[in-house]
């Protein structure tokens, strides 16, 4: 083993002489093959040099023609936006592009509504709208409507939990197409009709006064603390007389406060009725 690395060490010896003498004598180490043939070592460093001196050269304008390509486009999403938000703020309307809306307040009076789910935020007749502002998180919209056609309310509702929903309706009708999700929910009907589909919610409180209101609620009807008051009218939950109507009873309770639902439901002169499931 020892004989066959001295060996080795030789030859390794001899081809470095060889090397060197060649070199002396005008020689060329062809050693690298590109571009079809071969080359030689300083033929292959000089080509080498060459290339990372032209690519050093490019590497700005190619750098600068990157960053202004990502410019120009968010430039033009940034212009959409600030479009939109300006249409909707001329029209007393928030964008969810440009604002965080996690309550609302919306006071109906006269005509007919509907409140319908949508990506945005909309009043089919801005001409309805009384007063609209947001701030803080919450848009404040008052509508009054005397037309036959019903106003129509978008709001986004898909993979949407508000903090807070109040809505007043006054002497009108009032449909809710979209199912409603929040933290705390409140109704107030005065002189007024409502159908709700779909409410979800811990907090829940329906107060009506001369009025109608039929809502289906989200949640198992046994999951409910329930607390039904009236003077006149009749409250039903789950086709289950609590108060009022045939029942004799002016206030009644259904579970206890331990339930993960709270329900609060008052009628003076007016029917409610609720569905749970």
């Amino acid at each position: 083993m020892k004989k066959l690395v001295i060996a080795c060490l030789l030859v390794g010896l001899v081809g470095c002489a060889l090397k060197i003498g060649g070199a002396a004598m005008g020689g060329e180490l062809y050693s690298v093959y590109y571009d079809g043939r071969l080359h030689s070592a300083r033929e292959a460093a000089k080509d080498a040099a060459d290339y990372l001196r032209g690519a050093a050269r490019e590497l700005p304008d190619r750098t600068e023609d990157f960053f202004d390509g990502w410019a120009d486009d968010y430039t033009v999403r940034r212009r959409d936006a600030v479009d939109d938000a300006l249409y909707r703020t001329a029209n007393n309307l928030p964008s969810v592009s440009v604002d965080w809306i996690d309550g609302l307040d919306l006071r109906l009076t006269g005509g007919t509504f509907r409140i319908e789910g949508g990506g945005d935020f909309d009043v089919s007749d801005p001409s309805a709208i009384t007063r609209s502002e947001y701030a803080d998180g919450e848009w404040r919209l008052r509508l009054s409507s005397a037309g036959d056609e019903p106003v129509v309310i978008t709001l986004p509702v898909k993979d949407v939990r508000y903090d807070e929903i109040f809505i007043s309706a006054h002497d009108c009708g009032l449909t809710v197409d979209a199912a409603l999700e929040a933290e705390e929910f409140a109704l107030a009907l005065v002189g007024a009709t409502a159908d709700i589909s779909s409410v979800g919610s811990p907090d829940i409180d329906l107060n009506v006064s001369d009025g109608t209101l039929l809502a289906s609620l989200t949640g198992r009807a046994e999951d409910f603390h329930v607390e039904a008051k009236t003077s006149g009218g009749a409250i039903l939950f789950n086709g289950e007389v609590l108060a009022g109507g045939t029942s004799g009873i002016l206030h009644a309770e259904r579970g206890t406060g331990e339930l993960p639902y709270e329900l609060d439901l008052k009628a003076e002169s007016a029917s409610i009725t609720i569905t749970a499931n």
